[in-house]
């Protein structure tokens, strides 16, 4: 019998060693994998819209055909979707009709996520962090909303806004032998007609990377509709009378003009004289029966309406279409809510400022909220920004301030300036933003929020109501002795917070009414957004509040963005055995036990194209 040859041998030798490098490689990998998905970052797909419109869904990502305007539309799995509404123009999109023109509108799957778990190991979820946390009710679903409560807090949403009230400011009076157990569903909740929040109670205010990344469009100027145009009607963005300096009406005269496709306004005055011209914004909603004459070349009347909490994204629907695709989309019924149901006070506004005329004038921008306009000036000379607040500057812990400017505008109107430098002087082109959101105002200058001389927080001396200003002209843009061009002109809104409860949950409604078992949660008709004769509804309006545990288990509470349309701690009811009690509670909450982690990248978003990766979606959460 012959020996194998050392050629051979070392052939073998060489493939074992090969086999065993593979083998071994590969068993690392999977250990490095385990150790990565277990202690430092997971992938996670979103499956439904209740975090639009940070985060995606399954959904339609859609171009409306009448004004171009790019929106989004959810889409419940096995179910379709064959019309929706355009956030914009208002349009009613007919997805059959635009697919035999070629306009196929698939749908694409939510976002892809990276969620980090290694920051929880070090820290624990700040104030507005989206987390993704195990479903407290049982079971290993994974959920993802945004944190608005920590533990010890009694929260309340109010007025569509988020207030807090911190363990540490509990009242006295509270049993020192019960130490802030859960309570029963009928106790933990309380409801009752909104009025003005008292301490202690504060607003929770979001930083301004939170507002960027939460605002929600009202209408882009860039996404004009051909059709409305054509037929003349009235634009959204409009004229009011100049004024002198002395602030002397001075008529309406044509000192704004508009480019021919209506995107762009120009502005040129610099006389001595030093006459203010003024643009303002009505929010001129169309509705379905509105779009159904225009579709028969009428003229129909229309009305400014408060801006309201619409969120596109919940426009979906299906139905069967008509014969004639120019009026099929305009023939099935289209809900109320689908244009909102609630005032929304927070408001964002954006603009391209072109300045063409050298180191002169001023550009300015008015918010309505109520019955009172908050400014921000810019002094084109030298850049300096000038915020005009009526209201009581929130200096937060700061009690002796707060008390020094109490005694100083005792029995005075209360109006306050802040005042900050920008680059905003000379001939250039610059992104401007001015946002009044959670009680407090924001300005970017190209990109930079600026930092003022004195808190642009403040404080509500009463509840907040509309009022003729946020009807007429929500927002006024005002230029006086100068030279400026004003293009990409949007505004956005905040989110409405509804003060939702597990009792009768399906109600997204804060709106309440009289009825023979007290009062009772309503929906508004449509009309009362335009008709100032209905606003007595807004006196009777619901507030929730949700008290969180001071001891044990640290317990969070967690908001969808999405907020008409989320299953979130507002609604949850789930059993808990508590041994303090010997009894089931019906919580609310989310324990610290039950997190995974912070919600870091969406590091795919759905493709553009087969195989082509939608660049532009790729982005750090926030």
């Amino acid at each position: 019998m012959t020996g194998q040859s050392p050629e051979n041998q070392n052939q073998e030798e060489s493939f074992g060693r090969m086999v065993r490098e593979i083998f071994e490689s590969v068993a690392i990998a999977f250990v490095v994998a385990f150790l990565f998905r277990t202690f430092l970052a997971e992938m996670f797909i979103i499956p439904t819209g209740s975090m639009a419109p940070t985060l995606m869904g399954q959904h339609k990502d859609v171009t409306c055909p009448q004004c171009s305007a790019p929106y989004q539309v959810g889409v419940v799995q096995g179910q379709n979707v064959n019309y929706s509404v355009c956030p914009n123009c208002n349009a009613v999109m007919d997805y059959a009709n635009e697919a035999k023109h070629g306009n196929v509108n698939p749908n694409y799957p939510g976002d892809r996520i990276l969620v980090g778990k290694y920051p929880y190991y070090f820290s624990r979820p700040k104030r507005w962090d989206v987390v993704v946390f195990l479903f407290p009710g049982g079971g290993n679903t994974n959920f993802i909303k945004r944190c608005v409560g920590l533990p010890g807090e009694t929260i309340r949403i109010q007025d569509g806004d988020i207030y807090v009230k911190p363990s540490e400011d509990r009242s006295a009076s509270e049993d020192p032998g019960e130490p802030n157990i859960q309570e029963t569903a009928e106790s933990a909740i309380r409801s009752g007609l909104a009025g003005k929040v008292e301490a202690p109670y504060r607003i929770a205010r979001k930083p301004p990377e939170k507002i960027l990344a939460t605002m929600i469009p009202v209408y882009q100027n860039d996404f004009q509709n051909a059709k409305l145009r054509q037929m003349k009607m009235p634009s959204r963005w409009y004229q009011l009378e100049m004024t002198s300096a002395e602030g002397t009406n001075m008529g309406v005269q044509a000192q704004w003009q508009e480019s021919a496709d209506g995107r762009e306004f120009y502005f040129k005055h610099t006389d001595s004289d030093e006459m203010t011209g003024w643009l303002a914004y009505r929010n001129l909603v169309l509705t379905q029966p509105q779009w159904r004459q225009i579709a028969m070349e009428q003229v129909p009347e229309v009305r400014p309406r408060l801006i309201t909490d619409m969120t596109a994204y919940n426009t979906g629907m299906s139905g069967s279409y008509g014969e004639d695709g120019e009026m099929g989309a305009y023939s099935i019924p289209i809900l109320d809510s689908f244009y909102g149901r609630h005032w929304v006070k927070d408001l964002i506004f954006e603009t391209t400022v072109d300045v063409r005329s050298l180191n002169t004038g001023s550009f300015q921008v008015g918010l309505s909220r109520g019955n009172r306009v908050f400014w921000c000036h810019v002094n084109l000379t030298n850049g300096e920004v000038t915020l005009t607040i009526p209201a009581v500057p929130d200096f937060g812990k700061d009690e002796k301030r707060q008390k020094e400017f109490a005694q100083a505008n005792e029995n005075r109107e209360t109006v306050y300036t802040a005042r900050a430098q920008s680059n905003m002087s000379g001939t250039d082109i610059y992104q401007f933003r001015f946002a009044n959101v959670d009680d407090q105002l924001h300005v970017w200058v190209d990109g930079k929020v600026l930092k003022f001389d004195q808190p642009t927080a403040y404080l509500e001396s009463e509840r907040v109501l509309p009022s003729q200003l946020d009807l007429e002209h929500p927002v006024q843009i005002g230029c006086r002795n100068c030279e400026v061009n004003l293009s990409n002109i949007s505004l956005y809104r905040d989110i409405y917070y509804v003060a939702r409860e597990r009792e009768g949950s399906s109600e997204m409604s804060d709106f309440v009414e009289d009825s023979r078992y007290g009062m009772a949660v309503c929906t508004p008709p449509l009309e009362l957004g335009s008709d100032p004769g209905l606003w007595d509804a807004f006196q009777k309006m619901r507030y929730v509040e949700f008290r969180l545990d001071t001891e044990g288990v640290r317990q969070y509470f967690m908001l969808g963005d999405n907020s008409t349309n989320s299953a979130d701690c507002r609604c949850w009811t789930y059993p808990s055995y508590d041994p303090r009690r010997n009894q089931y509670l019906t919580e609310y909450y989310v324990p610290e036990s039950l997190l995974v982690g912070e919600a870091y990248y969406v590091y795919w978003p759905h493709s553009w194209k087969p195989f082509w990766p939608n660049w532009k979606k790729f982005r750090k959460i926030k």
